[in-house]
């Protein structure tokens, strides 16, 4: 009786443990930007161009003020691109009223 319960335990384990998903780290950034007929090449040069560091954006770089990242992400914007996944960046948020880059037309 005892080998059927952890038989039976072990089997709840893996089956939960197949269905979970290991943490996933976020995409680079590039990926996550797109504008139709644009290559891969021409979207990092387009963040490079609009402050970014790299094509990384600002993953791993220290003390980047919301700011500096604002202001990028609405130079792409202006540039036509749009994020994959919908998202309005940082002057969507509601705490952006005081991002002078969100407040400018």
């Amino acid at each position: 009786m005892m080998n059927k319960n952890i038989a039976f335990v072990f089997s709840i384990f893996a089956l939960i443990n197949g269905c979970v998903k290991p943490f996933q780290p976020p995409p680079i950034s590039y990926t996550t930007w797109a504008m139709g007929g644009v290559s891969k090449d021409e979207v990092i040069k387009n963040m490079v161009n609009c402050g970014y560091p790299n094509a990384a954006g600002f993953e791993g770089v220290r003390n980047v003020s919301a700011e500096t990242a604002a202001a990028a992400e609405q130079c792409m914007f202006k540039a036509g691109f749009k994020k994959k996944n919908g998202y309005g960046g940082i002057c969507s948020q509601k705490y952006s009223v005081s991002i002078l880059a969100c407040n400018k037309t």
